[in-house]
């Protein structure tokens, strides 16, 4: 299911507005919609557009609301109309940031939370049940601009994981199961800069 959020206003006109306004409660019922109709029909959903103004900050707030309720529900998203460079050729970093987030690339389980903490400890929690008959590693991007290399983060596994740098893209950290991994349960990833 391919699904757009977008928020408008009534108007005088046979054409509602696009607004900039705060939408969060609209936000929080289309999320929640369209998670349950994959429930009942199963499948996959896709956020196609939803980027408010990136240089405002109204903009810029509804743009980590949105990447929120995204990680909540474990939504795969894109974005298309926003630009990340400017005229001469510079990174907006400060507009990049907006979308640029550590997330769960794959993972060998079931998934119960994806949580990014943007505002205070930049900390990013990944839970879900393993899945032994899953024979690849869970992955998690890793952003270099919030987590450095060599050493600008730590990790934190539950029991019976271990992680390595993925050997082909240095961005990704491969969380491996263990001899001591016992299926079915719930683990744990916690990742923090250093």
């Amino acid at each position: 299911m391919q699904y757009e959020r977008t928020c408008y206003s009534p108007s005088s006109g046979n054409t509602p507005i696009r607004t900039r306004v705060s939408c969060n409660p609209q936000g929080d019922f289309i999320f929640q919609t369209v998670h349950n109709d994959i429930q009942k029909t199963g499948g996959s959903s896709f956020l196609t557009e939803f980027e408010f103004d990136p240089t405002s900050d109204s903009g810029a707030q509804q743009n980590y609301f949105v990447m929120n309720k995204c990680d909540q529900y474990f939504q795969s998203w894109t974005v298309w109309g926003a630009s990340f460079i400017d005229s001469s050729g510079n990174i907006l970093y400060n507009i990049l940031s907006q979308f640029n987030r550590p997330y769960a690339y794959a993972i060998a389980g079931t998934p119960h939370l994806m949580f990014y903490d943007r505002n205070h400890t930049r900390c990013f929690t990944l839970k879900y049940i393993i899945d032994l008959t899953i024979n690849c590693p869970s992955q998690i991007y890793l952003p270099e601009i919030i987590y450095p290399r060599p050493n600008g983060y730590n990790i934190t596994l539950t029991c019976g994981l271990e992680s390595s740098v993925n050997l082909d893209d240095s961005n990704l950290i491969d969380i491996y199961t263990t001899n001591l991994t016992p299926n079915g349960y719930m683990r744990i990833v916690n990742i923090r800069p250093c």
